[in-house]
Protein backbone atom coordinates (compact mmCIF):
# COMPACT_ATOMS: atom_id res chain seq x y z
CA UNK A 1 0.00 0.00 0.00
CA UNK A 2 1.36 3.25 -0.99
CA UNK A 3 1.30 6.19 1.35
CA UNK A 4 -0.72 8.19 -0.06
CA UNK A 5 -3.63 5.53 0.62
CA UNK A 6 -2.21 5.51 4.00
CA UNK A 7 -2.47 9.00 4.83
CA UNK A 8 -6.30 8.79 2.84
CA UNK A 9 -7.90 5.97 3.48
CA UNK A 10 -11.10 5.51 1.10
CA UNK A 11 -13.10 6.29 4.55
CA UNK A 12 -12.06 9.53 4.55
CA UNK A 13 -12.47 10.69 0.90
CA UNK A 14 -15.84 9.51 0.92
CA UNK A 15 -16.21 12.27 3.61
CA UNK A 16 -16.06 14.92 2.58
CA UNK A 17 -17.94 17.20 0.43
CA UNK A 18 -17.59 19.96 -1.70
CA UNK A 19 -20.19 22.82 -3.24
CA UNK A 20 -21.47 21.67 -6.44
CA UNK A 21 -20.29 17.70 -6.59
CA UNK A 22 -22.92 15.24 -5.67
CA UNK A 23 -22.41 13.10 -2.15
CA UNK A 24 -20.14 10.21 -1.82
CA UNK A 25 -23.50 7.87 -1.44
CA UNK A 26 -26.42 8.91 -3.36
CA UNK A 27 -29.67 7.37 -1.29
CA UNK A 28 -32.01 7.00 -4.33
CA UNK A 29 -35.21 4.60 -4.96
CA UNK A 30 -37.49 4.31 -7.77
CA UNK A 31 -39.95 7.20 -8.40
CA UNK A 32 -37.91 9.57 -6.14
CA UNK A 33 -37.77 13.00 -7.42
CA UNK A 34 -34.14 13.92 -8.14
CA UNK A 35 -32.53 17.53 -9.30
CA UNK A 36 -29.70 17.54 -12.08
CA UNK A 37 -26.93 19.21 -11.30
CA UNK A 38 -25.28 19.09 -14.73
CA UNK A 39 -25.46 20.56 -18.34
CA UNK A 40 -25.62 17.58 -19.97
CA UNK A 41 -28.00 17.87 -23.24
CA UNK A 42 -30.19 21.03 -24.09
CA UNK A 43 -31.44 19.27 -26.51
CA UNK A 44 -32.80 16.71 -24.41
CA UNK A 45 -34.04 19.19 -21.81
CA UNK A 46 -30.83 17.35 -19.62
CA UNK A 47 -29.78 21.27 -17.89
CA UNK A 48 -28.69 22.03 -14.40
CA UNK A 49 -31.82 22.26 -12.39
CA UNK A 50 -34.29 20.31 -14.42
CA UNK A 51 -36.13 17.90 -12.12
CA UNK A 52 -36.87 14.27 -12.74
CA UNK A 53 -38.32 10.91 -11.35
CA UNK A 54 -36.36 8.18 -11.09
CA UNK A 55 -37.12 5.05 -12.81
CA UNK A 56 -35.31 2.63 -12.30
CA UNK A 57 -31.65 1.92 -11.14
CA UNK A 58 -28.10 -0.02 -12.52
CA UNK A 59 -24.82 0.18 -11.12
CA UNK A 60 -23.67 2.94 -13.79
CA UNK A 61 -26.43 3.86 -15.51
CA UNK A 62 -29.89 5.80 -13.91
CA UNK A 63 -33.42 5.65 -15.72
CA UNK A 64 -35.58 8.58 -14.99
CA UNK A 65 -38.40 10.67 -16.44
CA UNK A 66 -37.96 14.98 -16.88
CA UNK A 67 -40.99 16.35 -15.32
CA UNK A 68 -40.31 19.97 -15.93
CA UNK A 69 -39.48 22.03 -18.73
CA UNK A 70 -39.97 21.50 -22.02
CA UNK A 71 -39.29 17.64 -22.53
CA UNK A 72 -41.87 16.55 -19.75
CA UNK A 73 -42.37 12.68 -20.02
CA UNK A 74 -39.26 11.99 -22.11
CA UNK A 75 -37.59 8.67 -20.70
CA UNK A 76 -33.81 9.52 -20.67
CA UNK A 77 -30.56 7.89 -19.19
CA UNK A 78 -27.99 9.66 -16.46
CA UNK A 79 -24.60 8.27 -16.67
CA UNK A 80 -21.89 8.55 -14.18
CA UNK A 81 -19.53 11.30 -14.97
CA UNK A 82 -16.48 12.92 -13.31
CA UNK A 83 -16.45 15.81 -11.11
CA UNK A 84 -13.26 17.78 -10.52
CA UNK A 85 -12.40 20.10 -7.71
CA UNK A 86 -8.74 21.87 -7.27
CA UNK A 87 -8.34 22.95 -3.73
CA UNK A 88 -5.34 24.41 -2.15
CA UNK A 89 -5.73 23.04 0.96
CA UNK A 90 -5.31 19.75 -0.12
CA UNK A 91 -2.59 17.97 -1.53
CA UNK A 92 -3.88 16.07 -4.43
CA UNK A 93 -6.57 16.93 -7.10
CA UNK A 94 -10.17 15.89 -5.92
CA UNK A 95 -11.50 13.31 -8.32
CA UNK A 96 -15.27 11.67 -7.54
CA UNK A 97 -17.47 9.44 -10.28
CA UNK A 98 -20.99 10.09 -9.78
CA UNK A 99 -24.38 10.25 -11.31
CA UNK A 100 -25.04 14.34 -11.83
CA UNK A 101 -28.05 14.30 -9.39
CA UNK A 102 -28.87 15.46 -6.39
CA UNK A 103 -31.90 14.57 -3.91
CA UNK A 104 -34.63 16.95 -2.23
CA UNK A 105 -36.86 15.80 0.62
CA UNK A 106 -40.05 16.48 1.02
CA UNK A 107 -42.29 16.07 3.97
CA UNK A 108 -45.79 15.58 2.88
CA UNK A 109 -48.72 16.45 5.87
CA UNK A 110 -51.96 16.09 5.08
CA UNK A 111 -52.59 16.25 8.75
CA UNK A 112 -50.29 17.48 11.52
CA UNK A 113 -47.64 15.60 13.36
CA UNK A 114 -49.10 13.69 16.71
CA UNK A 115 -45.81 12.52 18.37
CA UNK A 116 -43.33 14.22 20.25
CA UNK A 117 -40.19 15.73 17.81
CA UNK A 118 -41.72 14.30 14.64
CA UNK A 119 -41.47 16.96 12.63
CA UNK A 120 -38.17 17.68 14.20
CA UNK A 121 -36.77 14.44 12.92
CA UNK A 122 -38.21 14.70 9.10
CA UNK A 123 -36.84 18.49 9.01
CA UNK A 124 -33.09 17.59 10.71
CA UNK A 125 -32.82 15.24 7.03
CA UNK A 126 -32.31 18.12 5.48
CA UNK A 127 -29.03 21.02 5.75
CA UNK A 128 -30.33 24.15 4.61
CA UNK A 129 -34.28 25.55 4.16
CA UNK A 130 -32.92 25.50 0.31
CA UNK A 131 -32.85 21.83 -0.08
CA UNK A 132 -36.28 20.26 1.72
CA UNK A 133 -40.07 21.20 0.41
CA UNK A 134 -43.02 21.02 2.64
CA UNK A 135 -46.04 20.06 1.51
CA UNK A 136 -48.86 20.77 4.49
CA UNK A 137 -52.70 20.99 4.48
CA UNK A 138 -54.91 23.27 7.24
CA UNK A 139 -58.63 22.29 9.01
CA UNK A 140 -60.17 22.79 5.82
CA UNK A 141 -58.05 20.55 3.84
CA UNK A 142 -56.20 23.66 2.21
CA UNK A 143 -52.50 24.02 1.37
CA UNK A 144 -51.06 26.20 3.83
CA UNK A 145 -48.07 27.57 4.94
CA UNK A 146 -47.82 26.57 8.54
CA UNK A 147 -48.21 23.20 11.20
CA UNK A 148 -48.84 21.98 14.50
CA UNK A 149 -45.52 20.93 16.03
CA UNK A 150 -45.87 18.51 19.15
CA UNK A 151 -43.47 19.20 21.79
CA UNK A 152 -43.82 17.40 25.52
CA UNK A 153 -42.51 19.79 28.09
CA UNK A 154 -41.80 16.95 30.25
CA UNK A 155 -40.03 13.50 29.54
CA UNK A 156 -37.96 11.13 31.35
CA UNK A 157 -34.27 11.50 31.36
CA UNK A 158 -32.29 9.90 28.35
CA UNK A 159 -29.51 7.19 29.04
CA UNK A 160 -26.69 7.25 26.87
CA UNK A 161 -27.32 2.48 26.94
CA UNK A 162 -30.72 3.23 25.39
CA UNK A 163 -30.04 5.68 22.20
CA UNK A 164 -29.56 4.25 19.03
CA UNK A 165 -29.75 5.66 15.45
CA UNK A 166 -32.18 8.68 14.60
CA UNK A 167 -33.00 9.37 18.46
CA UNK A 168 -33.25 13.16 19.12
CA UNK A 169 -34.02 15.46 21.62
CA UNK A 170 -34.66 14.21 25.48
CA UNK A 171 -32.47 15.74 28.17
CA UNK A 172 -29.92 13.59 28.56
CA UNK A 173 -26.85 14.91 31.38
CA UNK A 174 -23.27 13.96 30.71
CA UNK A 175 -19.41 14.70 32.11
CA UNK A 176 -17.10 15.46 29.46
CA UNK A 177 -13.77 13.08 29.65
CA UNK A 178 -11.62 13.86 26.47
CA UNK A 179 -11.34 16.19 23.40
CA UNK A 180 -9.52 15.65 20.71
CA UNK A 181 -9.66 17.04 16.84
CA UNK A 182 -9.59 14.07 14.22
CA UNK A 183 -5.98 13.66 12.48
CA UNK A 184 -7.71 13.03 9.09
CA UNK A 185 -10.07 15.68 9.03
CA UNK A 186 -9.38 18.91 10.89
CA UNK A 187 -13.22 20.37 10.71
CA UNK A 188 -13.79 17.65 13.04
CA UNK A 189 -13.87 18.22 16.84
CA UNK A 190 -14.68 15.12 19.27
CA UNK A 191 -15.28 15.15 22.62
CA UNK A 192 -16.29 11.92 24.97
CA UNK A 193 -18.70 11.78 27.49
CA UNK A 194 -20.21 9.74 30.10
CA UNK A 195 -23.31 9.51 32.24
CA UNK A 196 -24.24 8.89 35.76
CA UNK A 197 -24.88 5.56 34.58
CA UNK A 198 -20.95 4.91 33.43
CA UNK A 199 -22.02 4.16 30.10
CA UNK A 200 -19.97 6.63 27.25
CA UNK A 201 -20.76 8.14 24.10
CA UNK A 202 -19.03 10.15 21.28
CA UNK A 203 -20.10 13.78 20.26
CA UNK A 204 -18.98 15.58 16.86
CA UNK A 205 -18.72 19.00 16.67
CA UNK A 206 -18.39 19.52 12.89
CA UNK A 207 -18.03 23.30 11.00
CA UNK A 208 -19.95 25.36 10.89
CA UNK A 209 -20.52 24.48 14.64
CA UNK A 210 -16.92 23.30 15.36
CA UNK A 211 -15.60 26.59 17.32
CA UNK A 212 -19.13 26.94 19.02
CA UNK A 213 -18.63 23.20 20.59
CA UNK A 214 -15.25 23.74 21.70
CA UNK A 215 -15.96 27.21 23.56
CA UNK A 216 -18.90 25.29 25.04
CA UNK A 217 -17.61 22.37 26.34
CA UNK A 218 -14.86 22.06 28.42
CA UNK A 219 -13.33 18.88 29.80
CA UNK A 220 -14.71 17.47 33.27
CA UNK A 221 -17.36 19.85 33.34
CA UNK A 222 -20.64 18.65 33.48
CA UNK A 223 -23.52 19.69 31.03
CA UNK A 224 -27.65 18.89 30.27
CA UNK A 225 -27.69 18.50 26.65
CA UNK A 226 -30.81 18.45 24.40
CA UNK A 227 -32.23 18.30 20.81
CA UNK A 228 -29.06 16.76 19.72
CA UNK A 229 -29.49 13.80 16.32
CA UNK A 230 -27.91 10.17 17.12
CA UNK A 231 -25.75 9.22 13.81
CA UNK A 232 -23.90 6.36 13.23
CA UNK A 233 -19.87 6.75 13.67
CA UNK A 234 -17.42 5.78 10.66
CA UNK A 235 -15.44 3.49 11.73
CA UNK A 236 -12.16 6.09 11.42
CA UNK A 237 -13.84 8.12 13.43
CA UNK A 238 -14.70 5.63 16.01
CA UNK A 239 -12.93 5.38 19.57
CA UNK A 240 -15.17 3.28 21.78
CA UNK A 241 -17.60 0.31 20.42
CA UNK A 242 -20.73 1.89 21.21
CA UNK A 243 -21.66 2.54 17.18
CA UNK A 244 -23.49 5.85 17.39
CA UNK A 245 -22.35 9.41 18.56
CA UNK A 246 -24.00 12.75 19.10
CA UNK A 247 -24.57 15.22 16.49
CA UNK A 248 -24.83 19.02 18.13
CA UNK A 249 -25.41 22.15 16.43
CA UNK A 250 -26.91 25.74 16.62
CA UNK A 251 -30.23 24.51 17.68
CA UNK A 252 -28.91 22.12 20.38
CA UNK A 253 -29.32 23.49 23.67
CA UNK A 254 -26.41 23.24 26.46
CA UNK A 255 -26.57 24.19 29.58
CA UNK A 256 -23.61 24.05 32.41
CA UNK A 257 -24.76 21.72 35.46
CA UNK A 258 -22.90 21.16 38.93
CA UNK A 259 -21.02 17.99 39.28
CA UNK A 260 -23.62 17.12 42.38
CA UNK A 261 -26.59 16.92 39.71
CA UNK A 262 -24.71 13.53 38.12
CA UNK A 263 -24.61 10.53 40.86
CA UNK A 264 -20.72 9.08 40.76
CA UNK A 265 -20.72 5.75 39.26
CA UNK A 266 -18.12 3.59 37.92
CA UNK A 267 -17.07 4.12 34.12
CA UNK A 268 -16.32 1.57 31.96
CA UNK A 269 -14.96 2.24 28.74
CA UNK A 270 -14.79 0.05 25.55
CA UNK A 271 -12.65 1.04 23.36
CA UNK A 272 -12.27 0.54 19.68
Amino acid sequence: MCDIDLLYPPEYIGHLNFFGIPLHQLDLKPNCPILLVRNLNQMLGLCNGTRLIVSRLFPYILEATIVTGTSIGQMVYLPRIKFIHKDRELPFVFTRKQFPVKSRPIIYLPQPVFSHDQLYVALSRATSLKSIKVLAFDEKNEVSNETKNVVYIKLQMARISELGYGCTGAELKIRILWKWIHHYCQTETWFLAVDEHGDAVQILGKKPNQHLLESKLNVLRCYAIEDYTCTQTRNYSKTILNPIHLNLGLASKITEIEDSEIEDSETKLSFS
